[in-house]
């Protein structure tokens, strides 16, 4: 979309919402538009961005909405899952020290089995693996986790819907590439959404995931933030907001004089070493710059369903 278009976009949606006296916006995009982030929408020529004005929430449909408000969070652990990534391991530590009664999968034991046995004790579910997204067979799509000798480790969305016991789960974050994309084939029928839409559809009441492709270092500073300000008591919205803050506003590049960033050093994860190879990338190539604040790379991660997550009973 043209940078004009999408101003304009962005500005009618904040002014509506604003005439409205909204502080939530929950859209339900179709065809083309599963693509665009419009958190991202600009809003007037100041740098703001449609997320900076109210909430903007994703779903793939108000029924399903309105199912979710409905469904009560269930009692339980936080389910961890990482396999295949270069950060995956440190990634399942940092969110493991930070949330109750943790059951981590990582690497070969991290299989889809392992991973569709523990949902049942399990209230959140945390994800870091390669995922992929297919726009002309949409159960396809797929969290591809550790491989076996007899399976490939893909869960599939079918898989997911047929056997995952997914009902009444607070919050799924899908540290996973392509977890929220949606681009429908124009051959096929319009889907309400991707891999994400169908763990709401299944009862999941919030997902947290990615548009398209996320940098495996970007995605573990961007997760981690994510679950220390909700163990520090803030609200979903808000802790997403200040995820997406750490890269949009270049704090990344000074994480290590940050709290979550000292936080990280205390459960052992090298950061060091990942500025070391920024840089050296950086330096075989004169001409690329990786920033985490580019637009590119914050702009994919959107939170999915009500919005709120619900206190233990």
């Amino acid at each position: 979309m043209p940078t004009t278009a999408g101003a304009a976009l962005g500005g009618r949606l904040a002014e509506a919402a604003d005439r409205r006296g909204l502080e939530r916006l929950i859209l339900c995009p179709t065809r083309f538009l599963h693509e665009l982030p419009f958190h991202a929408l600009p809003v007037g020529d100041s740098g703001r961005r449609l997320a900076d004005e109210l909430a903007v929430i994703y779903a793939p449909s108000s029924a399903v909405i309105a199912m979710l408000q409905a469904t009560p969070a269930r009692e339980g652990g936080t389910l961890i899952a990482a396999v295949d990534l270069p950060h995956a391991p440190d990634e399942a530590i940092a969110v493991g020290a930070l949330v109750d009664s943790p059951r981590v999968l990582i690497a070969e034991a991290a299989t889809p089995e392992a991973f569709l046995d523990g949902l049942a004790g399990a209230r959140s579910v945390h994800v870091c693996c390669h995922g992929r997204y297919c726009p002309d067979d949409y159960l396809a799509s797929r969290l591809e986790l550790a491989a076996t000798s007899v399976h490939s480790g893909h869960l599939t969305v079918a898989r997911l819907l047929a056997e995952a016991d997914l009902a009444g789960i607070d919050l799924a974050v899908l540290g996973a590439c392509l977890s929220g994309a949606g681009r429908t084939a124009s051959s096929a029928l319009d889907v309400a959404g991707g891999i994400d839409s169908a763990l709401l559809g299944a009862g999941v009441r919030n997902v947290a995931s990615a548009l398209w492709e996320i940098d495996d270092f970007a995605a573990m500073l961007f997760h981690a933030q994510l679950y220390s300000a909700l163990s520090d008591g803030a609200t979903l919205v808000a802790a997403h907001r200040t995820a997406v803050d750490v890269l949009r506003t270049g704090a990344w590049r000074d994480i290590r004089d940050l709290p979550i960033g000292q936080f990280l050093t205390s459960v052992g994860i090298n950061l060091d070493d990942a500025f070391d190879q920024i840089a050296e990338v950086e330096a075989d190539d004169p001409g690329t710059v990786i920033d985490f604040a580019d637009l590119e790379h914050w702009s994919a991660y959107r939170l999915c369903g009500v919005g709120h997550l619900l206190a233990p009973s």
